[in-house]
């Protein structure tokens, strides 16, 4: 079998067409919705804690998390990334598998400090690591919906053979 190439197809009546592009940007909606809601979680504690709102050592209580300046700043970037990443198909995944391995590694980091006593360096504890399960789930979910197909490739069909001859489509009679 000829592997097809770029020559072959140049003379083809063959086209890519990509089955599924109302699929990919659905997904795209989910990513721009969990960077808003990481931009406006990580902005309002941000701002909470400019503020001089009380929170010691563990962060400032933004709902039921207490977000340090750190960690703020970690959730915001990535929102922000998140919703910048909406624009662009590659970087739509690429951003995906950041979120999967990075909210990975902070839920390990946040569950083997919340298992010592004390406070640790970023003052998480296993309400942020519930979170950060829970933005490892959604991220993960979200990739195999955008990787589908992103994996799948193109398919080939045959293009309109009128197109190449340069006469008009003659439609189908069907009989009554």
């Amino acid at each position: 079998m000829v592997p097809i190439t770029k020559s072959a197809r140049a003379g083809s009546r063959l086209r890519p067409v990509n089955l599924a592009p109302v699929h990919f940007r659905g997904g795209r909606w989910f990513l721009l919705a969990e960077g808003i809601a990481l931009v406006a979680l990580s902005g309002s504690a941000l701002i909470a804690g400019r503020a001089g709102a009380p929170g010691g050592p563990d962060g400032v209580r933004a709902l039921v998390l207490s977000l340090t300046p750190r960690h703020s700043w970690v959730l915001l970037g990535f929102g922000l990334a998140a919703a910048l990443a909406t624009l662009h198909r590659g970087a739509t995944i690429a951003v995906t598998v950041l979120g999967v391995v990075g909210f990975l590694l902070l839920f390990a980091i946040g569950a083997a400090a919340a298992a010592r006593p004390g406070v640790a360096a970023w003052g998480l504890d296993m309400r942020d690591a519930a979170l950060h399960l829970g933005l490892v789930v959604y991220n993960l979910v979200l990739l195999f919906w955008l990787a589908t197909t992103a994996l799948q490739g193109r398919v080939w069909v045959r293009g309109n053979r009128t197109e190449d001859s340069g006469r008009a489509p003659q439609r189908k009679r069907h009989p009554r």
